[in-house]
């Protein structure tokens, strides 16, 4: 059982349609569409990119994989600059078999009102400090430091928030 914050974190402002990254492209930011073509963009993942086992490595694996992450209670939001270039989902508590490693978790968060949602929960390598040093910027806290990876979690604000 995860032990989530006591205290909601701040409001949230509306996620962006878009974003610049550093090399000044205009990424898109949007809701999966049946046509994306995730396991294309999966393929593509050096080894060292994987983390948690995730992605999967093969095709098979990979599509298996994007089948359970597909079903239609879990939010997928994908980033595209002429093709997908990121992925990020939130799947719900409890629903075993998605194995899901370290996501974008900002694109994934929204107000408990548009969503339903009041609780997110994730798990990251310890040594992993970029995505580490990203989580606790957008309000998650460690829950579960004893295990072999850290479990961080945070609660967002309630429905008469604004989110």
């Amino acid at each position: 059982m995860i032990e989530y914050p006591a205290d909601p974190v701040g409001g949230f402002p509306s996620p962006p349609r878009s974003i610049v990254d550093g090399e000044a492209r205009e990424i898109r930011l949007r809701r999966l569409r049946a046509d994306d073509r995730l396991a294309e963009m999966y393929a593509e993942f050096s080894p060292k990119d994987r983390a948690q086992g995730i992605p999967p490595a093969s095709k098979t694996a990979i599509r298996s994989w994007l089948e359970k992450l597909r079903r239609p209670e879990c939010l997928n939001l994908v980033a595209v600059h002429d093709a997908l270039v990121g992925h990020a989902v939130l799947v719900p508590d409890g629903d075993g078999g998605f194995e899901l490693g370290r996501k974008p978790p900002r694109c994934g968060k929204r107000s408990r009102r548009s969503t339903g949602i009041d609780r997110i929960w994730l798990t990251v390598e310890h040594w992993n400090d970029p995505a580490l040093a990203l989580y606790e910027r957008v309000g998650f806290e460690p829950v579960d430091t004893e295990q072999f990876e850290l479990t961080m979690a945070l609660r967002l604000p309630d429905s008469g928030d604004p989110g």
